[in-house]
């Protein structure tokens, strides 16, 4: 499974459970003239069913479908359409698929993770009101120009660029200038551009499975995203944690789960507005463990051990 799939499929998860909940409807089958419940998830996961329900579409999750073809030929009919969930569909035609979709007053969330994109659809430009986008597993595309076009959606919050073999990051990412979420997990590069700490607005920034990254480097750059407040950075394989990370003063949720850790730096201390840290999956040694409540005497949520994580909390 690709590494991009477990992270998209955990807020897939958490998304399809918020939206949905207890929605049911009733449908007499053909054949059998049974009743069958249909859940919320049943309906936006077929093209067929959400078809016969169009009302009752908010997000059409389509992902991992291996479609052949696109059945929707009237996009209007979605009037409570917010999000398109696309990937790993490589047959589908997604410029014409987008151009359909960018006539939805209300799309905010679009996913095409894995379909083989060289570039980003025209029509894209009209998604005015988009506010996520999803390229992850995209490792042909030019990022460069996909970011200058990004950059002409006034909305886009949050863009997740996950898997796709970058070794360089494109210098015009400080042209998303409302950006506020980016992930930028299994990727190949060393260091971040320089410009970053010209995104006022970001505040989340995901760097997981980074294997070849400089730690103190990419630190130093974060340095200057004065509104940073959750830096992830799992499963990197990280034997020790740099004494700069204490320079991330607006820092509130830390991630170093999944790691190689024993220790941790005193610099840590200086993160006044540290809220949550999650260390589980690291050998941490006892004395490190043991002295957490005094090196973090602010922190309210210390985790050493596998937990499940309420989403909802």
């Amino acid at each position: 499974m690709k590494f991009y799939w477990i992270i998209f499929s955990l807020s897939f998860l958490v998304l399809s459970a918020c939206d949905s909940g207890k929605k049911t409807e009733k449908n007499t089958t053909a054949n059998s003239g049974n009743t069958v419940e249909l859940t919320q998830a049943d309906i936006e996961s077929s093209m067929d069913l959400a078809l016969k329900n169009p009302e009752k579409v908010e997000f059409l999750r389509l992902s991992k479908r291996n479609l052949k073809e696109w059945k929707i030929k009237d996009i209007s009919q979605f009037k409570n359409l917010k999000g398109a969930y696309l990937g790993e569909n490589p047959d589908l035609k997604i410029d014409e698929i987008v151009e359909q979709l960018a006539q939805a007053p209300n799309l905010t969330e679009l996913e095409l993770s894995g379909n083989q994109l060289t570039h980003l659809p025209k029509a894209l430009a009209k998604c005015k009101n988009l506010k996520t986008i999803w390229l992850v597993n995209n490792p042909k595309m030019n990022f460069t120009e996909a970011i200058a076009e990004l950059a002409s959606l006034p909305n886009l919050m949050e863009v997740w660029l996950s898997d796709n073999g970058l070794v360089q990051l494109p210098e015009n990412l400080d042209k998303l200038q409302n950006l506020e979420i980016l992930y930028l997990n299994a990727n190949n590069f060393a260091k971040l551009p320089n410009n970053l700490g010209k995104l006022p607005k970001l505040h989340t920034l995901s760097l997981v499975a980074m294997q070849n990254m400089d730690l103190p480097m990419i630190l130093k750059q974060l340095k200057e995203l004065k509104n940073l407040e959750v830096l992830i950075l799992s499963a990197n394989r990280l034997t020790e944690i740099p004494e700069n990370i204490g320079d991330l003063a607006s820092l509130k949720i830390l991630w170093l789960d999944s790691n190689e850790i024993k220790a941790l730096p005193t610099s840590l201390t200086r993160l006044n507005n540290l809220d949550e840290i999650y260390l589980q999956n690291n050998p941490l040694l006892p004395e490190t463990e043991a002295g957490l409540p005094q090196l973090l005497p602010r922190t309210r949520k210390i985790v050493t051990r596998p937990e499940h994580l309420n989403p909802n909390q």
